[in-house]
């Protein structure tokens, strides 16, 4: 059981200068100490290395991925991440810290709803990959659905419905006509718009030494809040949250301002470190989930007392 508060890691992160760009804020979020000396691999690169294989469930279940671990360390899989292969493009619902040298079945949510067999021009079937994580509205929706179902059952399962209603949605909005109503098409069509905009946060300096995270706020809205162990594995994920961001606000349908973006990420902040949140035992691999309770959305996933990642949202 934990015996550390969410208000003890906020404590240790410090905003730095904000990166604008049309009506969109981020916030780096900067640590003088990791938040965690955990030695683990992240899920992309244990892919690369082979050091874990991702697999269907017999013949196939929608909700579930088997993945062996072969490394000695522990694999980080981020909440989001899309993993593409096997029958069907999958997003991975919560993130998990998944134990060394074992089998365990992982809880996902699919994003390719016209297809359900091996693609032919994949001549290996355990050939996947982890090169996306989700646009920011489908990752709201993981939260929203998937964690009800956590607290009542203890299994963390989303609305499919919705998935793939906000996957539609994504598709019309950026034009995109795919065979396979894969999520994957709406995320290449926007990559090249997505791609001018960390060009300028990298003239920037992005990353920024010591940054471990990001707040990300639209219209007056904090659409995000990622925050990870330290400096290195933010590097090396950074990118990928940002395009998160930056895919949900070129498919958004433009309204009214909610607010100023400054203003609406003080208020977030300051309700973050008043949230108590709901403890439970992650139902995969290592570590505890803390669940945020409302108005705020999201989760910290914790090992040993550290920290290994906090996604939360307004």
């Amino acid at each position: 059981m934990l015996t550390v508060t969410l208000q003890s890691f906020l404590d240790k992160v410090k905003w730095g200068k904000p990166f604008d760009w049309d009506g969109v804020t981020f916030i780096p979020l900067m640590a003088e100490s990791p938040l965690s000396d955990l030695s683990f691999l992240l899920l992309p690169e244990a892919l690369q290395a082979q050091k874990v294989v991702i697999r269907e469930v017999g013949d196939g279940e929608i909700r579930e991925l088997e993945a062996e671990v072969k490394s000695d360390e522990p694999i980080l899989a981020l909440q989001g991440t899309i993993l593409q292969g096997g029958k069907q493009d999958r997003m991975l619902n919560i993130s998990l810290l998944l134990a060394p040298k074992q089998r365990q079945r992982i809880p996902v949510s699919c994003v390719e709803r016209g297809r359900w067999g091996y693609r032919r021009s994949s001549p290996l079937k355990a050939a996947w990959m982890a090169a996306m994580v989700a646009h920011a509205p489908l990752r709201h929706f993981l939260c929203l659905t998937a964690h009800t179902t956590y607290r009542i059952t203890g299994e963390v399962r989303a609305d499919q419905q919705q998935i793939w209603g906000e996957v539609g949605r994504a598709s019309r909005r950026a034009g995109v006509i795919s065979e396979t109503e894969a999520v994957g098409e709406v995320y290449r069509r926007l990559g090249e718009k997505a791609e001018e905009i960390l060009e300028g946060m990298r003239g920037e300096g992005f990353p920024l030494p010591k940054q471990v995270g990001m707040i990300s706020v639209v219209a007056g809205r904090v659409w995000g809040l990622d925050l990870l162990p330290n400096p290195t594995v933010w590097a090396k994920v950074w990118e990928g949250i940002v395009q998160s961001n930056l895919f949900g606000v070129l498919v958004r349908e433009r309204g009214e301002r909610e607010g100023e973006n400054g203003e609406a990420a003080r208020a977030f902040w300051s309700a973050l470190r008043e949230n108590e949140g709901e403890v439970k035992k992650s139902p995969v691999g290592l570590g505890e989930h803390w669940l945020l309770r409302p108005p705020l959305e999201g989760f910290a996933l914790v090992y040993r007392d550290s920290l290994l990642h906090l996604f939360a949202f307004s």
